[in-house]
């Protein structure tokens, strides 16, 4: 069969090779994987924890709490109120140049033995620390210890356990590291990571970071006979979590969760948490001159179990949370 004038031979219309649109498809995979791609970092540095908490060592009980949702509320004491209460945190201000108020971003701490009387404890604060703060620490340190590389970390007398030192030093000007480690220099060079209590934790709790958080390793601690795993509340305790939330719509919110090994032990730990708080509740004053008492929150306290599971929580509206912040005691 003879092609028509101006129409191909028969052979070229079924000659194109196969593999011609083989590049456009392989430029949508690719625009596909780099979108991919680019969907999981965001996720990953929205949800990975901030820089301090990724700064701390590992340990069995683990501190976080975030000042800056505090500063916006006005929950901070002004600058002022605290120079008339406390002189010598005034005095401190005026020499180094540094106030929490105003200063102080975040702190995490990490803590190794009893959450109550740590064996070692290392905090990583994030804030301003200028010169004037640098030089306060070099005039009032004990010693003054070289560190790898062009550091120092400054000596003062251990304020938990006395015979144990606490060492300071600056990674930079916006993050200071205090340690009672016995080497400090191993906690300088530590490398930023996810310690493993942050981690179970980690897309749920840091998309939306809370004001606190608090992690408490139990089944760890009972095993080093740091805490009694025989007896409630810490029988059969595998992990302890809490963490508040503030928002201006919902006030503050507090929960906390106990996972325990089995419904016996989260009824055991209840039935030792519940006449624990309302003893306390009593001894405390019910009146805090017009504003929000501690045994009015404690009062406000739920405590429920779900299976091996018991949660404590708490929910403050607005209007209570607003009388936390009323009229600061007259200096």
């Amino acid at each position: 069969m003879q092609p028509k004038p101006g129409q191909p031979p028969a052979a070229d219309l079924i000659s194109i090779p196969q593999h011609a649109h083989r590049p456009r498809q392989w430029r949508w995979v690719g625009v596909a994987a780099l979108v991919v791609v680019a969907l999981f970092t965001t996720i990953w540095l929205r949800d990975r924890p901030p820089a301090i908490v990724r700064m701390t060592p590992p340990g069995q009980t683990l501190l976080y709490l975030n000042l800056q949702p505090l500063r916006r509320a006005g929950w901070l004491q002004s600058a002022t109120v605290t120079h008339a209460t406390a002189p010598s945190y005034a005095a401190f201000i005026a020499a180094s140049g540094f106030d929490y108020t105003r200063d102080l971003g975040a702190v995490a701490c990490s803590l190794t033995g009893a959450p109550l009387h740590p064996a070692e404890t290392t905090c990583v604060l994030a804030g301003h620390f200028g010169a004037r703060f640098t030089a306060w620490l070099a005039g009032h340190a004990q010693h003054r210890i070289a560190l790898p590389g062009s550091g120092a970390a400054y000596q003062f007398p251990g304020w938990a356990q006395p015979t144990r030192p606490m060492y300071v030093f600056l990674p930079d000007a916006t993050h200071l590291v205090a340690t009672n480690a016995a080497d400090p220099a191993a906690i300088a060079g530590h490398a930023p990571q996810t310690p493993p209590l942050w981690h179970r934790a980690w897309s749920s709790l840091w998309s939306a970071p809370p004001v606190a958080y608090l992690a408490v390793d139990t089944l760890d601690l009972a095993a080093a006979r740091e805490l009694d795993g025989a007896t409630p509340p810490w029988r059969g305790a595998q992990s302890l979590e809490a963490r508040v939330r503030v928002s201006a719509a919902s006030g503050i919110t507090l929960s906390g969760v106990e996972q325990t090994t089995s419904p016996a032990n989260a009824a055991a730990a209840r039935n030792w948490l519940e006449p624990a708080l309302a003893s306390l509740a009593q001894s405390l004053p019910p009146d805090a001159g017009g504003r929000l008492s501690l045994r009015d929150v404690l009062d406000r306290l739920q405590v429920r179990q779900t299976g091996a599971q018991l949660t404590v929580s708490l929910q403050l509206d607005p209007a209570l949370v607003a009388s936390l912040a009323r009229a600061q005691p007259a200096p």
